[in-house]
């Protein structure tokens, strides 16, 4: 297949139906809004059935959330979603479409306050009939924490998920309930005090289930659905292991029936991908060594695994079917000079959903027709965008001070081919995480604002194999900072920018890198913007010990490298503590929902600033999570963030208006 084809079609209606139009241009007639970058996505999920002719789509008008399901062109039904926020969807067959839905609820002080749970919303296909089953059961708490594949069994479409009883005390009682898709009803098939994950058959039986002592770090994997605990009946594990971030987990059936996929991880926190014969006939088999993995492929029907997406500037799949790997290719070669992710296909990989970005590209949509050779465009996640407003994205490399090669992501502003630019440097989050090659409509917000981005994969980020991930150890603070600024010595030396016009904006691990720019660093930066960032690593850790997380209390011990939470290191290192030594003005951007990095570190952050009376800004945006997963909070950070930056470091060398 080597032609892109028909770009009216389908986008057309799609566009007619959600009123998406250009949006006239602002101020000088060059620049668009900011507001076209803060809105979420127009589309932002879609799914193709297994035989290839329905579709579901999530897409986003105004502040709200819309689910399409679509056959063969044609909207089926509209289901509106609220303000609901959707993680996932997949089908179960050709007859029922699930979302995967997250959502903040308040248990009360006697449970612990406020938690973040995910819930499993059902659509049949046929009728358009939406439904929670868990919110309908009295006998599991209306939430899920994990999600099996679907499974037919004898004529019948499940839908399996992790609940907490209510036949008990429902903080203790951990199980899996299976929703027959067809009748409707729920079954509560196993729950244990013990047990935290279990691998489902094709006949909806627990061949396999899994322990973990998160105090000790001791992960073990036992055959059927329960184990002994009587010192005169106990069972050996099938296996061992010293999980130390509690990471090893059970993926879902292996390539071969009778099998388990496994996440490995040993002492030293390296995680492998392993398949284990479940009858133990077989030795462990280790898959896909030291190669990044962002997700794993299960076939929809046998539930065999069939492919792994590969980790990369943009993710690719490798599918184990050398002819569905061919197609795969084809795909990707059929939209040159474009990023090319392939997001869904169906069984027979006849049809398939890609996603495209880069030059002039803020995101598109396609459904690709393998027989027909044709991809007709499904939709533009910026549709007000114009392409010439889309800066250029490409990969580029420096060495850290130490000689360490780094990526990063650098982000031109629109038709800009000049020298001396000023720049906005956005680290990512995590730590262990990693930015793409594409379009990011935070970096796209400020290039188009006349300001060149870095976005440097500093050591301790993922995707780069482990020996990178590890070399973050013990940094924290520490070379992962300097390797950012690194990078912008390296594009200085390059003459594109002006080291003296740097800012530094970031969010989760990347507001800390913001923040510990202008205090454990200082003269680098012009200004900082810490949006949900961390603020106090003592907080961080204590956070984890009190909540007796201790993989998570061992991870955050390492990355910083400490033994204790008396090192002394950690005040050296917490800009909380370094508000004195703050540089240049900051700005605190923060929810008061989120669960991730609490409100506390941003105030906390403030207080001492304001004791220091250093120039700072504190925003505080009301119910909203830790990743600004609404328009209107997401535009607020944006507009607040481009307007602190344009303050203290203008694109034209003078204070400038946001437009």
């Amino acid at each position: 297949m080597n032609r892109i084809g028909r770009q009216f079609g389908f986008f057309a209606l799609l566009a007619v139906f959600l009123g998406w139009q250009k949006v006239a241009l602002s101020g000088d007639g060059s620049l668009p809004p900011l507001d076209i970058y803060g809105h979420l996505p127009a589309i932002s999920h879609a799914q193709l059935s297994p035989s290839g002719e329905q579709l579901g789509v999530v897409t986003h008008v105004d502040e709200k959330s819309l689910l399409l399901v679509m056959k063969q062109g044609k909207i089926r039904h509209k289901i509106g979603l609220g303000d609901i926020l959707v993680d996932s969807l997949r089908w179960a067959g050709d007859g029922h479409l699930l979302v995967r839905t997250r959502s903040s609820q308040e248990l009360g002080s006697r449970r612990g306050g406020l938690y973040s749970f995910s819930n499993l919303l059902t659509v049949d296909a046929a009728s358009g009939k939406a439904d929670w089953p868990l919110a309908n059961s009295k006998r599991v708490f209306n939430a899920s924490l994990g999600f099996y594949r679907p499974i037919r069994h004898r004529g019948a479409w499940y839908q399996c998920v992790n609940t907490f009883s209510l036949k008990g005390s429902y903080s203790s009682r951990f199980g899996v309930s299976c929703l027959n898709l067809e009748s409707g009803k729920l079954k509560e098939i196993v729950a244990s005090e013990s047990v935290y994950d279990w691998l489902i058959d094709q006949n909806l039986e627990i061949s396999a289930h899994a322990t973990y002592s998160a105090k000790y770090g001791k992960w073990q994997l036992w055959k059927g659905e329960s184990h002994s605990v009587s010192l005169l009946n106990q069972r050996d594990p099938m296996l061992e292991l010293e999980s130390k971030y509690g990471e090893t987990q059970i993926l879902g059936l292996g390539r071969r029936p009778g099998t388990a996929l496994i996440l490995m991880e040993d002492r030293k926190g390296v995680r492998r991908t392993a398949e284990v014969d479940i009858e133990g006939s077989a030795p462990v088999e280790f898959l896909y060594a030291d190669v990044g993995i962002s997700e794993l492929f299960f076939d929809s029907l046998t539930g065999l695994h069939n492919g792994y997406e590969l980790l990369g500037e943009v993710p690719k799949p490798v599918m184990h079917n050398a002819a569905h790997q061919a197609r795969v290719k084809g795909v990707i070669k059929a939209f040159p000079g474009r990023n090319t992710t392939i997001v869904s296909w169906s069984n027979d990989f006849n049809r398939i959903i890609a996603y495209t970005d880069g030059a002039g590209d803020s995101g598109t949509w396609w459904t690709v027709d393998i027989e027909s050779g044709f991809a007709d465009e499904l939709g533009r996640s910026y549709p007000a965008l114009p392409p010439e407003q889309v800066g250029d994205v490409e990969v580029w490399e420096y060495k850290a001070a130490d000689g360490l090669p780094i990526t990063a992501i650098l982000t031109r502003p629109p038709g800009e081919k000049g020298e001396g630019l000023p720049l906005v440097v956005i680290p990512h989050g995590g730590p262990e995480s990693r930015d793409f090659l594409g379009f990011d409509w935070m970096a796209q917000a400020f290039a188009s604002r006349g300001y060149v981005v870095l976005q440097p994969n500093f050591r301790g980020s993922s995707g780069f194999g482990i020996a990178f991930r590890n070399a973050g150890f013990g940094e924290w603070g520490r070379k992962m900072q300097t390797d950012i600024s690194d990078g912008v010595n390296a594009l200085a030396k390059t003459g594109l920018i002006d080291p003296a016009r740097v800012s530094i904006v970031g969010a989760s691990y990347g507001g800390y890198a913001a923040l510990a720019g202008v205090t454990v660093q200082q003269g680098i930066y012009r200004c900082a913007v810490s949006i949900a960032g961390v603020a106090d690593l003592g907080r961080l850790l204590v956070a984890a010990r009190d909540d007796r997380a201790f993989q998570e209390y061992r991870y955050w011990k390492d990355y910083l490298g400490v033994d204790s939470l008396g090192h002394e290191i950690i005040e050296k290192l917490s800009p909380v503590d370094l508000a004195e030594s703050a540089s240049a003005p900051i700005l605190l951007i923060h929810g008061d929902g989120d669960l991730v990095v609490p409100i506390a570190h941003s105030k906390a952050m403030a207080k001492e600033l304001r004791a220091e009376d250093k120039p700072y800004r504190f925003v505080e945006i009301k119910t909203e999570d830790h990743y600004l997963s609404r328009s209107h909070t997401r535009r607020r950070a944006l507009e607040e963030s481009v307007s602190f930056v344009m303050q203290h470091n203008p694109p034209g060398g003078a204070t400038a208006p946001v437009n």
